[in-house]
């Protein structure tokens, strides 16, 4: 049995994940604790830089999980950075401070690597054919495979909190500003090669779209529990939340059954990429499922480490 810590550095907050491995290279979860942190906060076009504010908080936070991955007798701890820390002007001048004090190494991801590990948390949790995109903060990977290895792996530069970002809007909204979210989406999805083929789904492990499912879910009339796996919607029930978001202020937005408040101020935002790519692969229903990066991370590194 190994103990294995896994920090990921994401583009709007940090998460540790302390496991233990078996030998076949199964795991449990110890502990799993997130911390809020927009790397890329204020960032525009033409500056990507990580403020030497956030770059201080950075390391607060990743050595407090550091300090709590040694004080659960972790045998082994990896750190590693997705879209927020491979697109910062910057990102070299962060690297090397994280590695010379907390005395890790720390891996940035490249928008295909990040695609593939994603594909390999989740595989276990969909079927053979799907079509599977991962939404974040400031990027979108796109998979397919045949359910043990990816056949294509495609990341976009378009993500919730960086399409938000360029386009704000107020809150209550206007359709005029989802119009706006959902033509910027299309546009950076429009050269997108057609891959959905004979997939019999597109599913997502991320967080907006499970919010975005749980949402649908109590909208139909049922009562989900847990975060979101396992349930679908359709293009028509994601239109319907849609127009309740637009004209929701922020303290209804809020409280709309399922909504999850860290998430209430860009989820239109990720509605519109959602939409534009159920438009763009003909699919009208987008099933929300477990698994995502940082089971792909565990996983990868447990078969590299399998015993005999």
């Amino acid at each position: 049995m190994t103990r294995l810590a896994s920090i990921d550095i994401g583009s709007n907050s940090i998460h540790l994940i302390v496991v233990d491995i078996a030998a076949d290279a199964s795991f449990q979860t110890v502990e799993l604790v997130r911390s809020s942190l927009p790397l890329g906060e204020g960032w525009t076009s033409s500056e990507q830089k990580i403020s030497p504010e956030r770059l201080e908080e950075a390391l607060s936070v990743l050595s407090a999980f550091v300090g709590k991955a040694l004080l659960l007798d972790a045998d082994q701890i990896l750190c590693s950075a997705t879209a927020a820390l491979r697109d910062a002007e910057n990102r070299e001048d962060f690297v090397a401070r994280i590695e010379a004090e907390l005395d890790i190494p720390l891996r940035v991801l490249t928008g295909v690597e990040e695609a593939a590990i994603v594909y390999r948390g989740t595989r276990q949790h969909v079927e053979e054919d799907v079509l599977l995109f991962d939404l974040g903060g400031r990027s979108t990977e796109i998979v397919c495979g045949d359910g043990t290895h990816p056949e294509a792996c495609l990341s976009l530069s378009i993500g919730h909190l960086g399409l938000y970002s360029d386009h704000p809007h107020p809150q209550p909204a206007a359709p005029s500003d989802w119009k706006t979210l959902l033509s910027a989406a299309q546009l950076h999805i429009q050269d997108v090669p057609e891959m959905a083929g004979n997939r019999s789904a597109l599913c997502s492990p991320s967080g907006a779209v499970r919010t975005l499912a749980r949402m649908a879910a109590f909208r139909r009339g049922d009562q989900p529990k847990g975060r979101g796996d396992g349930i679908s919607f359709t293009q028509e029930e994601l239109a319907d939340l849609v127009e309740t978001m637009v004209a929701a202020d922020s303290s209804d937005l809020n409280k709309i059954p399922g909504i999850d408040p860290r998430r209430a101020e860009t989820l239109l935002a990720a509605a519109a990429i959602v939409q534009a790519l159920m438009l763009h692969f003909s699919q009208d229903q987008v099933l929300a499922v477990r698994g995502g990066l940082r089971d792909g991370l565990i996983m990868e590194w447990a078969e590299a480490h399998r015993e005999g």
